[in-house]
């Protein structure tokens, strides 16, 4: 996956380290509310499916207020990017019927002078408008209504009715829009069952006087922010930042260091060894306080941070098989660190009894996500006990647990999904974990896994790979597509990716790491080591878990999955791009005014280890949901 940002600068400002994507402004002049410039680079990711927006976090424009227009037809935001080919455009609503040619219409001033163009159909709309998108169509002179193109355009969900859906178009800008560089832009929202315009966006579009938003490919402008504490405070908030830390803290008992961002407490930080507060801000004649950061060496060798922020994981599915007793892992699954499936469900195995829990051990080497929650609790293969096994590698031995509703996956639909598991396949022993529709061997399911020493006629021994099919016929270790041999033969963490398709086939793609390993930051890092095509239209409604072989290396733990490979891999990051320098000398980051840039992380970046030991901050989610 490819998925290449705007340069994310987390800044210092005003004591405050807002951390944000995309640039924009909050406030230019009379009439125009907000612009914006969202360089994106979608890669392999599909630019029509909404969840990859979220995932990339391309900031919207500010959503239309609660209550707006009609109960089946209303706007909630629209969010815009580029890259050097397309504007892409999102439409957010919080009713729509499906996208038509009748009901939908975003009016573009593309000279950005509003004596010149269209205002829109009453004449009286804000923008004076060289183009409209009518549903898939764009017209060039409105006035006189001249066909230039069909566009590409995609909903979600595509079922019909008046429901909360998105719609996402691409605008060809050589030849739909050839120079254009920047744009006003107003959406009018019409209801063709009642010949009547439901909604405008922004609300007040239709006025002379009224607000519109712009777009453009080049620098946003912006306004320095003032002296004033509470009016740069305000500014900053219009970014709607997940953590916004000003560092003001007066209290020299008081070591938390408080987030102001929209996550609210869950955010906090702490101030720990090498941080001093108050100290005076930079401003002279100002009251406002700040932080100083003089008690961390070139080389960290103080034991602590200044400040740490805390980020708990957030997976979807997690089975850590904590807290349970020992033992055949049929009918267990209770623990208190389980996530995401059906309550009172537990594990069901299909045959045998070497698939065991031990708690007493965890599968704690590889890197990745924390392997335990307080308590010890993994899987292990047991061969002194097959049961029902004809031997201990027989491919009848897996067991599935059943999904809660909201963990569970349509693979009808487009989306976007991480799966981890840490793996131990040393010792002759096979292993993985996989999504299927039901619990039983009719069951349709796909998974990922690490193979034993034989396989595949020598091609696939001790490799990743990637099973699909029918659990009764074909079993987690029937092999679609691996990685070469002898890739994996011990401990390790495997990494999957999953996209579905609402158009076609989807993709899984499967990797490993290992002790040591740094993980990419940036999704578009990773070396994937197995590509298989998805043609499947299931709703996965179960986990499943395979495991087999001899005791001596068969171990699986901790299964995570989530819609970001940040929640769910945890482990060490690498930097995006390459390694960057801290700082030697003593920081003092005050309340107010702009003083200096600490570091910058791209992409998906996170500091390097040397600088999180200066300043640890958390990791994307960087825009709270409009």
């Amino acid at each position: 996956m490819n998925k290449h940002l705007k340069p994310l600068t987390s800044w210092f400002l005003a004591g405050a380290a807002a951390v944000y994507l995309g640039t924009l402004a909050p406030v230019a002049h009379a009439g125009l509310l907000q612009v914006q410039s969202n360089p994106v680079s979608f890669g392999s990711v599909y630019w029509g499916n909404p969840t990859n927006w979220d995932t990339l976090g391309i900031p919207h424009f500010q959503p239309n207020p609660p209550g707006g227009g009609t109960a089946t037809h209303s706007i909630n935001f629209i969010s815009v990017a580029h890259d050097n080919y397309y504007f892409y455009v999102r439409v957010n609503f919080n009713a729509s019927p499906t996208f038509n040619g009748s009901d939908f219409y975003m009016w573009l001033d593309t000279d950005m002078n509003p004596a010149t163009g269209t205002r829109d159909f009453s004449g009286t709309g804000a923008i004076g408008s060289e183009f409209v998108l009518d549903g898939g169509a764009i017209i060039q002179n409105p006035s006189v209504w001249n066909f230039v193109s069909w566009i590409n355009w995609d909903q979600y969900p595509s079922t019909g009715g008046n429901i909360a859906r998105d719609v996402i178009v691409s605008i060809n800008r050589t030849t739909m829009l050839p120079g254009v560089k920047s744009f006003y832009f107003t959406y009018e929202f019409y209801d063709s069952s009642t010949s009547a315009v439901a909604d405008w966006y922004p609300e007040s579009a239709d006025t002379l006087n009224g607000d519109y938003f712009e777009y453009t490919t080049e620098a946003v402008p912006t306004t320095p922010p003032t002296a004033s504490s509470s009016k740069y405070g305000a500014i900053m908030a219009e970014a709607a930042p997940l953590a916004y830390y000003r560092l003001s803290e007066t209290n020299v008992t008081v070591d938390v260091a408080t987030n102001s961002g929209c996550i609210g407490a869950a955010g906090n930080g702490i101030y720990t060894t090498g941080a001093l507060h108050p100290v005076p801000g930079a401003i002279v004649g100002d009251s406002g306080t700040a932080a100083n950061f003089s008690a961390v060496n070139a080389l960290s060798q103080d034991g602590a941070v200044p400040v740490i922020v805390p980020w708990p994981e957030q997976p979807m599915i997690r089975e850590l098989w904590d807290g349970l007793a020992g033992g055949n892992l049929n009918g267990k699954g209770d623990g208190p660190s389980s996530m995401g499936f059906a309550s009172g469900s537990t594990w069901q195995v299909n045959n045998g009894r070497i698939m065991k829990v031990t708690p007493w051990s965890d599968l704690n080497t590889p890197p990745g996500p924390p392997f335990n929650h307080g308590q010890a609790g993994e899987l292990y293969a047991d061969d002194g006990d097959p049961g029902g096994l004809s031997s201990v590698w027989d491919t009848s031995a897996w067991a599935t647990r059943q999904l809660a509703p909201a963990a569970q996956i349509n693979f009808a639909a487009s989306g976007d999904y991480w799966i981890t598991v840490r793996v131990d396949n040393g010792g002759d022993t096979a292993m993985g974990v996989g999504l299927a529709n039901g619990g039983t061997g009719s069951a349709q399911f796909i998974g990922v896994g690490a193979m034993w020493n034989n396989a595949g006629g020598g091609n696939a021994n001790n490799s990743v790979y990637i099973t699909d099919g029918t659990l009764g016929s074909d079993s987690p270790y029937t092999i679609r597509a691996n990685s070469s041999a002898g890739l994996i033969n011990g401990p390790g963490l495997l990494v999957a990716h999953l996209t579905t398709s609402a158009t076609g086939d989807g993709t899984l793609q499967a990797t490993a790491f290992f002790p040591g390993d740094l993980i990419p930051a940036d999704p578009s890092g990773i070396t994937w080591q197995a590509t298989y095509s998805v043609n499947n239209t299931m709703t996965a409604t179960h986990l499943v878990a395979g495991l087999n072989g001899a005791p001596s290396g068969g171990h699986g733990d901790v299964p995570r999955r989530n819609e970001s490979v940040r929640l769910v891999h945890g482990g060490r990051l690498a930097p995006a791009h390459g390694q960057r320098q801290c700082r030697q000398r003593p920081i003092t980051v005050p309340e107010q005014g702009s003083l200096r840039r600490i570091a910058q992380p791209r992409g998906l970046g996170f500091l390097p280890a040397r600088c999180q030991r200066r300043l640890q901050l958390p990791h994307v989610q960087w825009q709270c949901p409009q």
